[in-house]
């Protein structure tokens, strides 16, 4: 499915409540003028609407606000009102309106003198820019609010911004320069202690390194990633450094790529100790060796010195032996320690690379091979087997209304209600990034409804914290192995059916059948039209 990349650092302008429970401060400061009233309802209803995701509706009131306020009916709200107008075209992908406003949005600033304000307009105005592909307009004016963000004193600011003028420039190919910029945003980040972004830009580092077409440095760029985003749990950030490094092995034909690091590490490890335990017994054997000869040369002067010589050098072989046999069972207690380490390593990387890190879920990879098992078991005992493909339903406004961290709340609550309602034959998977893969085996069309059915209400009637009294609903998609001749057909099948889910309304379950029945329907209603 298509996924809207998320604008970093744009100025939300959160919806407040209702206008009954709450008036916003701006709107206070001029409701005695009777001039703002129709601008104060226009705002009030644009709110509301927002907290339906009715986005165009409420742009359509704003937009209304907006003509008025310009007007000079109600300046003090003229930058929200617009503000909140260029992030919902940006949200909504209408990106040459959103460029509009935020140009409105600076000129706005840069007439007020508001440098902080105006470092960021410059900042999202970069960003709608480059998502237009209009790189250079977008570095010139990345440039300008970094120098506002130096001038200011705001690292974080300066932080981003540098990160952003470096994909920027790997965008463009300008990848010598993508590399600078970004080192020069992970130390700042790092001056932060804000080891979110150190990751964020490890992991662009890693992406420009594999387009150079250096594989190794990505691998480099890319291990120093994960374990912080496995310490700080980002379900969408890991995924995508997972990838890379997947990428990364291929190209260096390491195929079992971290197990293989880790048995390569092991056995170089080895190889030392056994060269330290090799160099030790020589250096022994030499020391005996000498004070023999010194013994022999003795006896020649004194038979009686000669026996006492020979009977210390027993002695001191007999130390020796000790010694070296205490030496051989340390390495190899050492050996062990490292093997046993080792497979604990590989068992955690194994883990991490067929796991969701946020969900604990299996990832699309691991799905995916849990349903290429199963479709080769299915045919070969003929059985049933099924597929459900669901997405939580407005996702996005999720995470726009109620922040990223909400959002992760929501992934964990909904994999926690699947862990329970499915059976220990069944698979489930995250797949994207509110996107999950159900696999039921020894399970009809029929019965993979009604299991989608009480997957769907079970997720209705769950009461999730972090969005408050919001309702959470699902989308599901359903293919019954039929007459499909491969695993990608049945789960493009399972996937269709989502859409159609989705297109219908949503908060409810399609089958590919019924998919298929509603188009004959839909071509024998145009024939007979």
């Amino acid at each position: 499915m298509h996924r809207t990349p998320l604008l970093l650092l744009l100025l939300l302008i959160a919806p407040g409540e209702p206008v009954q429970a709450q008036v916003p401060a701006a709107l206070e400061s001029v409701a005695s003028n009777p001039g703002t009233i129709e601008i104060q309802a226009l705002v009030s209803k644009a709110d509301a609407l927002i907290v339906q995701n009715q986005y165009e509706e409420a742009m359509q009131l704003l937009g209304e606000a907006w003509a008025l306020s310009g007007q000079g009916q109600a300046p003090g709200l003229a930058r929200n009102i617009l503000n909140t107008l260029a992030t919902l075209c940006y949200n909504t992908g209408q990106l040459e309106s959103a460029t509009r406003y935020f140009q409105e949005l600076v000129s706005l600033d840069e007439a007020s003198g508001d440098q902080q304000g105006l470092s960021v307009s410059l900042f999202n105005l970069a960003h709608a820019l480059a998502s237009q592909q209009l790189f250079v307009d977008a570095d010139r004016h990345f440039r300008r609010s970094l120098r506002l963000s130096q001038e200011l004193g705001d690292i974080s600011g300066a932080a981003f911004t540098l990160k952003a003028l470096g994909v920027n420039a790997q965008a463009t190919g300008i990848l010598p320069q993508a590399e600078t910029l970004l080192l020069s945003a992970l130390e700042a980040f790092t001056s932060l202690h804000d080891e979110t972004q150190q990751s964020a830009v490890l992991r662009h580092l890693g992406d420009l390194k594999l387009e150079a077409h250096h594989p190794q440095a990505a691998v480099e760029y890319y291990l120093q990633a994960v374990p912080v985003l496995a310490k700080l749990a980002f379900n969408s950030a890991l995924l995508r450094t997972y990838r890379g490094l997947s990428s990364a092995y291929e190209q260096l034909g390491q195929y079992d790529k971290a197990l293989v690091a880790q048995r390569e590490y092991t056995e170089l490890m080895q190889f030392d100790l056994e060269q330290q335990s090799q160099e030790g017994t020589q250096r022994m054997q030499a020391e005996f060796e000498t004070r023999r000869y010194a013994d022999t040369n003795a006896s020649l002067n004194n038979v009686r010195k000669e026996q006492d010589l020979q009977l210390q050098a027993s002695r001191q072989l007999v130390e020796l032996q000790y010694l070296a046999l205490g030496l051989g069972t340390g390495i190899l207690g050492l050996i062990l320690l490292m093997l046993y380490r080792s497979r604990q390593t590989a068992r955690r990387m194994h883990m991490l690379a067929s796991t969701d890190e946020l969900t604990g879920l299996l990832n699309r990879r691991a799905i995916l091979e849990k349903a290429r098992e199963e479709w080769l078991r299915t045919h070969r005992f003929q059985r049933s087997f099924s597929c459900l493909m669901f997405d939580i339903d407005h996702f996005k406004s999720i995470n726009d209304n109620h922040g990223h961290a909400a959002g992760d709340e929501v992934l964990k609550a909904t994999s926690a209600l699947l862990k329970n309602l499915l059976r220990q034959t069944d698979y489930v998977g995250r797949i994207g990034g509110e996107e999950f893969l159900v696999l039921t085996p020894e399970t009809d069309g029929t019965q993979a409804l009604i299991l989608a059915e009480r997957i769907r209400v079970a997720i209705q009637n769950a009461a999730i914290p972090a969005i408050g009294v919001r309702k959470l609903t699902v989308s599901i998609g359903i293919a019954g192995l039929r007459e499909e001749t491969s695993l990608e057909q049945l789960i493009r099948n399972a996937d269709q059916a989502l859409y159609v889910a989705k297109d219908s309304g949503r908060n409810r379950c399609i089958t590919w059948q019924e998919h298929i029945q509603h188009e004959q329907q839909q071509l024998l209603h145009a024939a007979y039209a």
